[in-house]
């Protein structure tokens, strides 16, 4: 189903973390906007296919808006996540992730691995802690 283009679009919501469902030939395609704060959320993409539905659906202007657009340079692109640097500890990390605006269940964070899968999620990184 996927077909690349030459640009990467971003898309961004209002509305946090949404699910959405968009139709592509005739089957539905479930897209999924991220937030890292529960207020903006982003999807982004090189399938002219999902743009073209993304961007004739009834939601978009209203639910969701084109935030970005630019060339596709064929390299995979580096997730770029804000650097909580007085962060020094997994513990530390897990209390941050389960308070609030983050509020990630104790049993998403029972490992280091988890912790650090969710701080990526929510568009965190903890240099300071060690590995």
């Amino acid at each position: 189903m996927e077909d690349k283009t030459g640009k990467v679009k971003k898309y961004r919501t209002t509305r946090g973390n949404l699910n959405t469902y968009v139709l592509i030939n005739g089957k539905a395609a479930r897209v999924k906007f991220v937030s890292g704060d529960n207020k903006e959320g982003f999807f982004t993409t090189s399938d002219a296919l999902l743009q073209a539905a993304l961007e004739n659906d009834r939601g978009f202007g209203s639910k969701f808006s084109l935030s970005d657009e630019s060339e596709n340079k064929g390299e995979p692109e580096q997730a770029v996540y804000t650097e909580i640097k007085n962060v020094t500890t997994w513990q530390q990390a897990k209390e941050l992730l389960k308070a609030e605006p983050y509020g990630i269940p104790l049993r998403q964070l029972s490992t280091p691995g988890k912790i650090k899968k969710a701080a990526q999620s929510c568009g965190l990184s903890f240099p300071n802690v060690a590995e």
